[in-house]
């Protein structure tokens, strides 16, 4: 006879569950007021990076071992920058700062041990796209860059990634009955398809589709077709809403995502044509950040999280924080995995969260949330149990066949 013995879950940790509570407070307060008290923001970004950075700290003293990569990460983007004002390249620490609250407040919230909140944050997303409902329905249409939107998305932050946040976490965990959550979905699918945000709607097309591959078990081939016709429409719509004379029709393939591609690929000849010294070790933080011959109203990164961090950071930067993606992939559950591919997929397409606390916050509890998503896949067709299949005797024992079947 054994006896099977199950050990206690954890307590939540009081800090950790304070700390998170009053960060989440204090992006929602900073979220709400950015347009209408100005004077707020910089106390406010003060308290979330404080916020973040503890958060991670508290992490590293009480789940060392997955919070290392994060620990490592923080200090390499730190370590460079001060390896650079040493060496006499100045160098600007408010945006170090934003960089760090970003990292810090995406990966330490689902390092750390706390109650159950996923309801709670669930509710927090249907209020952020009523919120982003009621700025589109009161805001009509505005001019940006040469084109003319639909509706002003986010009237100062002008963030669609912050509304993408929001909307992942009531597909992944409202617990809302099918037909309300689709009601949810569809109208912050309506919200982004009106400010052309088609990067984010990319993103939410494949985290459904993850979704739909887990817990339905979607067929492969339609997976890959679905996500074949998001990614053709979501080009073709963002050219016909392009900056105009950046079309495809204008500037030839390098013009895909309005002007995105040639953007990357001028970065990185640019990156090859540096010294070693300065391709290990970037620029700095903000060194991405010109004005172009494209983008000629405002200095602009590359658009793609990625390059920038290997612009400003170099291959070490680049290094320590892809390391600690894919240690937070191997470590979180299948959902998830799904949430971080959804992310990365914007941090290679746009500027989606390194220069973004408070989405980097909103995506820290997306990874919270989905890792700590209860429900379990369906089983495969293979997992299945099939019924037994009737089993023919031998004619010798045929009257005992007969016999059977006249007991049923």
């Amino acid at each position: 006879m054994s006896i099977q013995v199950t050990e206690p879950a954890p307590k939540p940790d009081f800090v950790a569950t304070v700390l998170t509570v009053t960060l989440v407070l204090a992006v929602a307060v900073y979220t709400v007021t950015y347009d209408h008290i100005p004077a707020a923001r910089t106390p406010l970004a003060s308290l979330m990076a404080a916020q973040s950075l503890l958060l991670a700290f508290f992490a590293f003293l009480t789940n060392s071992r997955r919070a290392i990569p994060l620990m490592i990460a923080l200090l390499v983007v730190l370590g460079i920058t001060a390896a650079l004002q040493w060496a006499e390249i100045p160098q600007d620490f408010t945006p170090l700062l934003r960089y760090l609250t970003a990292i810090a407040g995406m990966f330490a919230i689902h390092m750390t041990r706390l109650p159950n909140l996923m309801r709670y944050i669930s509710y927090l997303g249907m209020a952020v796209i009523a919120y982003a409902g009621y700025v589109t329905e009161t805001g009509g249409p505005f001019f940006y860059a040469g084109t003319v939107r639909t509706w002003p998305f986010w009237s100062g932050l002008a963030n669609s990634s912050f509304f993408i946040a929001a909307l992942l976490l009531v597909i992944a965990v409202n617990p809302m009955k099918k037909f309300f959550k689709v009601l949810w979905v569809g109208a912050g699918l309506y919200v982004l398809a009106g400010y052309g945000a088609v990067t984010a709607i990319l993103m939410v097309a494949f985290f459904f589709a993850g979704w739909y591959f887990l817990y339905r078990q979607w067929n492969r081939i339609a997976l890959f077709a679905m996500g074949g016709i998001a990614v053709v429409g979501g080009i073709l719509f963002r050219n016909a809403n392009s900056v105009a004379g950046a079309d495809i029709g204008s500037l030839g393939v390098g013009a895909i995502g309005s002007g995105r591609v040639d953007s990357w690929a001028g970065r990185l000849v640019e990156f090859v044509d540096r010294d070693f010294a300065t391709q290990m070790l970037g620029r700095g933080p903000y060194s991405d950040y010109q004005v172009t011959e494209l983008w000629y109203w405002a200095e602009k990164n590359a658009h793609s999280d990625l390059v920038t961090i290997l612009m400003e950071f170099g291959i070490i930067g680049f290094v320590a924080i892809v390391g600690l993606w894919i240690s937070a992939y191997r470590r979180t559950s299948p959902l998830g995995q799904v949430a971080l591919l959804s992310i990365a997929l914007g941090a290679m397409a746009s500027n989606t969260f390194i220069d973004r606390p408070g989405v980097a916050i909103g995506w820290g509890l997306v990874l919270y949330a989905c890792d700590r998503h209860t429900v379990r896949p369906r089983p495969t067709r293979r997992e299945r149990i099939k019924p037994p299949r009737r089993v023919k005797l031998a004619p010798a024992y045929a009257h005992l066949e007969k016999r059977l079947q006249g007991v049923r």
